[in-house]
């Protein structure tokens, strides 16, 4: 997908990529041995702590921690976050406001046989009325 992506994005933003603990080490290795070169700039943010919510199994195993394979060849660049949950339980992903129109991402665990979040994309409330 990041191939994909790479495609016409010479000299636009990184692109910004979201995802449970363990992604930015997952990226890294798979980048380094499978000799993927076409790839856009991106950074990579962590959400911690995501809980495992399926009942009558234990939880899988997580992947321990590497050492540190970012190369700037691989595309990936500084700035990647780790994102704590907030006090209600789910993790505050993004907040934009462009003009009058405010713009938020959360994600929230969901019950699944893996750690597992899903996203939401809340808007400011606006006046009028929906025409179907």
């Amino acid at each position: 997908l990041l191939c994909l992506i790479a495609r016409g994005r010479d000299g636009r933003e990184p692109v910004q990529i979201v995802g449970p603990a363990g992604l930015r080490t997952f990226l890294r290795v798979v980048l380094r041995y499978t000799g993927t070169r076409m790839l856009p700039q991106f950074v990579v943010h962590e959400l911690k702590d995501i809980p495992y919510l399926h009942t009558g199994k234990p939880p899988p195993l997580l992947p321990s921690a590497s050492p540190d394979l970012r190369e700037s060849q691989f595309g990936e660049q500084p700035g990647g976050r780790d994102i704590e949950r907030d006090s209600d339980g789910a993790w505050t992903v993004l907040t934009a406001t462009e003009g009058e129109m405010r713009l938020t991402v959360r994600a929230a665990p969901l019950q699944h046989g893996a750690r597992t979040v899903g996203y939401v994309v809340e808007e400011d409330e606006k006046g009028g009325r929906l025409n179907p």
